[in-house]
């Protein structure tokens, strides 16, 4: 969920734009997008058998695709005849997409519980021992996002 609202963060950046603000919320529109690609296998691996995993990988796709392809769509017919981008174009569009946005980030709250102690069976490692190393990752990552 915490990604998804990283995400709908950098929409409604554009209401009121201002140059400083785009690139601070590309960042962590950027920041989101990684939040929610990484929650994404770990739901497909979880949820998922070998059979299932392509399937579950592509309806994800599909959804993702669509919703490019509705926002495209409406951008296509809402500015129709418009030979130049309008502040209230902008802001519209701006408000529309980013409360669709905002509705989205709350179907995150919908997906069933990861079943930890299952994963905490599974890789022989103690919640301490996981916990340490999610810790290390984390930290790799932020160095990676700074060089």
């Amino acid at each position: 969920m915490l990604g998804a609202l990283c995400q709908t963060s950098y929409i409604f950046v554009y209401i009121n734009p201002i140059p400083w603000l785009y690139y601070t919320f590309s960042g962590v529109a950027g920041l989101g997008g990684t939040f929610i690609w990484v929650g994404l296998g770990c739901e497909i691996a979880i949820n998922s058998n070998d059979k299932t995993a392509h399937r579950n990988t592509c309806a994800y796709w599909g959804g993702f695709m669509a919703g490019s392809l509705a926002g495209n769509l409406y951008v296509f017919f809402a500015w129709a005849g418009h030979s130049v981008v309008t502040e209230e174009l902008q802001r519209n569009t701006a408000i529309i997409t980013g409360t669709i946005s905002l509705i989205g980030s709350f179907v995150f709250l919908l997906l069933r519980p990861l079943p930890q102690d299952e994963i905490v069976k599974e890789s022989g490692l103690s919640k301490g021992a996981m916990a340490r190393v999610a810790g290390r990752i984390s930290r790799v990552q932020i160095k990676c996002i700074f060089t």
